[in-house]
């Protein structure tokens, strides 16, 4: 029972979205370039260019597979450029800076 109680607790916690961020790199050709994504806001830090991304299972945006919790982008002002299709399928985004 006591599992079964600790296993919901967390599936309440995840689906807030609070507990679990993710993060990695987006930069293009060695770019220092990173990606956060905390509570529907993907965060671009870092200097230099932003991969260039496709529609395509091979070569979709590392945050493709959130795309929908996305409602937020915040570009820092190291980011010399934004790749082509970096939020395709970002529905629920609503801002951008």
């Amino acid at each position: 029972m006591r599992h079964k109680l600790f296993t919901l607790f967390l599936a309440l916690i995840a689906s807030t979205g609070i507990l679990f961020a993710e993060s990695g790199t987006c930069g293009a050709n060695g770019d220092n370039l990173t990606w956060d994504l905390t509570d529907g806001v993907l965060t671009i830090s870092g200097t230099g260019d932003m991969k260039t991304y496709y529609d395509l299972s091979s070569s979709r945006a590392p945050w493709y597979s959130k795309r929908s919790s996305i409602n937020s982008v915040v570009i820092n002002d190291g980011a010399t450029s934004i790749g082509n299709y970096a939020f395709n399928g970002c529905t629920a985004l609503t801002s951008a800076s």
